[in-house]
């Protein structure tokens, strides 16, 4: 069955304002349908004109995702943060090891993936799953590399080596399109995809690690299903929710207590933001505390979910239990504010506050970057300008570091 999309656009939201993504969306579909046959309004998926007034965007999404025969990545900094963007190409690389599982391991495939490069990245990185795809050749032209496609179509110079780019991304979707070996399309695709399966989706740039990537080590046997008031949650949906909203990278592991502080001193290594995650309904709750307490000179944020967190009962509260405890690292992340208690639909609310203070904590305890030219520096200081530059996160819920 034919797929009632050919190329699926996968780009970030800030990337769509104004008219170069507007001008490379209609110069694609246009070129694609005269090299194709293909009905114009299917070949190309953008969920800003895919998605009608009264659909249900997750179903109309997920059947363009589901079933597009290629996707188009606009790589760039925007892109690269974007959760969303992350997990829609999950989805077409489960599509592919699916295919590939099907056919004999000799079988060559088509190219399914196009990563272009719409905005340069000096000094950035690209994640493996698309740094093992070719996203330039020696063919293109050279204004394609050094500026970037979005400045191809935004500046009347590069006009030229704009519709040539296009000429020859083109040919390439069209030889895909035309191949016999057809992507399938996504195994659950029409089991009346919702928001939730989304949100279980990985995100395929959280491949490798950066330093203030945040990291969430749950000690929850079980999940949050196991607790009380948390059944229809899951912790990487609410992690994912928290992440996208901060555009900050984020994951979720499950450990047992023997290897958390193995665990956290690796991230602190690595300047990885560590947040750890416990049930105080937990059966070893007590020994996990202790083991936490336990880990020596690191930097995280601790939220012990509490089924019942009242306040007013004195059963439970952080610094009694703390106050319990040897000298460790918890009473200096308590007097820090890193460790908080809070009912499971409290979590969001919890993460995102601690992501903030325990990201921007450790990018102020880092050594800024800095001019290097020393009379360059002198010069400035006297001129009253900064030569220091601390990055630092503030969350949608205006929570910033005090």
């Amino acid at each position: 069955m034919m797929s009632p999309y050919s190329v699926f656009t996968s780009y970030a939201r800030r990337d769509a304002a104004g008219k170069p993504f507007a001008k490379f969306v209609a110069e694609l579909k246009d070129r694609v349908q005269r090299k194709t046959g293909r009905d114009l309004a299917s070949v190309c998926f953008v969920d800003g004109t895919g998605i009608k007034i009264g659909d249900d965007w997750t179903a109309v999404l997920a059947e363009g995702v589901c079933t597009a025969e290629v996707i188009v990545c606009l790589m760039s900094p925007n892109y690269l943060n974007s959760v969303w963007c992350g997990r829609e190409l999950s989805v077409f690389r489960q599509r592919i090891r699916e295919m590939k599982r099907t056919l004999p391991g000799t079988t060559r495939l088509p190219a399914f993936i196009f990563p272009i490069l719409w905005e340069v990245m000096p000094g950035r990185s690209l994640p493996k799953v698309l740094a093992s795809i070719q996203y330039s050749e020696d063919a293109f032209p050279p204004s394609y590399s050094e500026k970037g496609l979005r400045q191809l179509a935004q500046l009347p110079r590069l006009r030229t080596a704009f519709l040539e780019f296009l000429e020859m991304l083109s040919d390439r979707i069209r030889d895909s399109l035309e191949d016999r070996h057809r992507l399938v399309p996504h195994p659950r695709h029409g089991t009346g995809w919702q928001l939730r399966d989304w949100e279980r989706l990985e995100n395929a740039f959280v491949d490798t690690k950066r330093p203030y990537d945040v990291e969430v080590l749950s000690l929850v046997p079980g999940g949050l299903s196991k607790i009380t008031d948390a059944r229809s949650q899951d912790l990487k949906e609410v992690v994912g929710q928290v992440a996208e909203l901060l555009r900050v990278p984020a994951r979720v592991s499950e450990l047992v207590s023997k290897s958390l502080g193995t665990a956290l001193h690796k991230n602190f290594q690595d300047r990885l933001t560590s947040l750890v995650v416990l049930s105080a309904s937990d059966r070893e709750f007590r020994s996990k505390f202790e083991s936490l307490n336990a880990v020596g000179p690191t930097e995280f944020g601790l939220i012990v979910i509490d089924p019942l967190n009242d306040p007013t009962d004195g059963s439970f509260t952080l610094s009694r239990q703390v106050s319990k405890l040897p000298a460790g690292s918890l009473a200096r992340a308590l007097q820090e504010g890193r460790v908080t208690s809070c009912a499971a639909d409290e979590l969001p609310r919890e993460l995102e506050r601690l992501m903030v203070l325990v990201r921007n904590r450790q990018m102020h305890n880092d050594k800024p970057a800095a001019a290097v030219d020393f009379d360059t520096t002198a010069r400035a200081t006297m001129a009253g300008v900064p030569t220091e530059q601390r990055p630092e996160l503030t969350g949608p819920g205006g929570i910033a570091t005090p």
